[in-house]
């Protein structure tokens, strides 16, 4: 199941532009430079679209999305940090909140 959604990630990315991976244990990741947040919504529910063509039984997934601007008066791991942070907390709030959704970071 976890080979297949990294597959159907990297097929729901734009080969040489964005960054699919997975993160650690059940939880993957994607970088999308250079787009909107409309745009990246859309990347997500294609995501969950296909993965949800497979019928892997009682499985859901869960998805959390921010933007990352960058804050100049942050040195670049303490701002990279607080970016995964806000990402990782909106992912968590989708999960506690039912699951199958998508939840933009603050």
């Amino acid at each position: 199941m976890l080979k297949t959604l990294g597959n159907i990630m990297m097929n729901c990315a734009r080969r040489g532009v964005d960054c699919p991976f997975r993160y650690g244990g059940d939880e993957f990741a994607i970088l999308i430079a250079q787009t909107t947040q409309e745009q990246a919504l859309n990347v997500n529910e294609r995501i969950a679209a296909n993965y949800k063509e497979y019928n892997f039984g009682d499985t859901s997934l869960s998805f959390g999305l921010a933007a990352f601007c960058r804050n100049e008066n942050l040195d670049w791991h303490d701002d990279i940090n607080k970016f995964i942070n806000k990402t990782d907390q909106a992912m968590y709030r989708a999960k506690s909140d039912g699951k199958n959704k998508i939840i933009i970071a603050d």
